[in-house]
């Protein structure tokens, strides 16, 4: 198989099985994020923890982003999706090293802040003047941090996030219930559209 074909052939699968989601992958999907969300309380602060975590906000920002129109989709999905699990890196310091420096006062690292988000969208805005398809990978990582803090706020009812930092160490959430009501709608939203989605096909 050629090179051309290849790529033809992942554009395939991610246009069938990514950007338009099947009814299976969708079940999938909400089954993934819900065990994870539902298990990471439980499952400690090791491996098992990281990759309950990581799969429920994946599995979060995934289903979210199915709810826009597909041509959004397209061109946020790819950048959004990594970026809504990679900002966990910023707690390695205090997971591997346990050193304080981006944590000293907060629940979780400075970089969960709106600080973080702002200066993405800042280099979207920069880049989409000259360069619009970079433009959109860095709107794309702006979407993908916001859904991962959007899920911090309601992951615990005992930590938040730092989102005003550094102006603020107050660490704000909304609860893990109001969390769980959220993504009910939103898995409802997203059975809804798979209906309309499928009929019109």
């Amino acid at each position: 198989m050629t090179a051309t074909a290849q790529r033809s052939r992942i554009q395939q699968l991610w246009e069938h099985w990514i950007l338009d989601i099947p009814l299976l992958q969708l079940v999938v999907a909400v089954l993934l994020g819900g065990l994870g969300n539902q298990l990471y309380p439980y499952a400690g602060e090791g491996a098992r923890g990281a990759l309950c975590d990581e799969t429920a906000h994946l599995m979060t920002t995934l289903l979210v982003l199915n709810l826009l129109p597909k041509e959004w989709r397209r061109k946020i999905l790819v950048p959004a999706l990594p970026a809504s699990v990679l900002i966990d890196v910023d707690h390695v310091p205090l997971a591997i090293f346990h050193t304080h420096f981006l944590t000293w006062g907060t629940d979780r690292p400075y970089t969960h802040s709106l600080l973080t988000v702002a200066v993405a969208l800042a280099i979207a805005a920069l880049c989409s003047i000259r360069w619009p398809k970079v433009g959109f990978v860095w709107l794309g990582i702006a979407i993908g941090l916001s859904l991962h803090f959007f899920r911090d706020l309601g992951e615990s009812d005992a930590s938040g996030v730092p989102l005003l930092w550094p102006f603020s160490y107050r660490s704000f959430n909304y609860g893990h219930a109001t969390f769980d009501t959220i993504m009910v709608i939103v898995v409802a939203a997203n059975f809804l559209l798979w209906w309309i989605r499928a009929s019109r096909s």
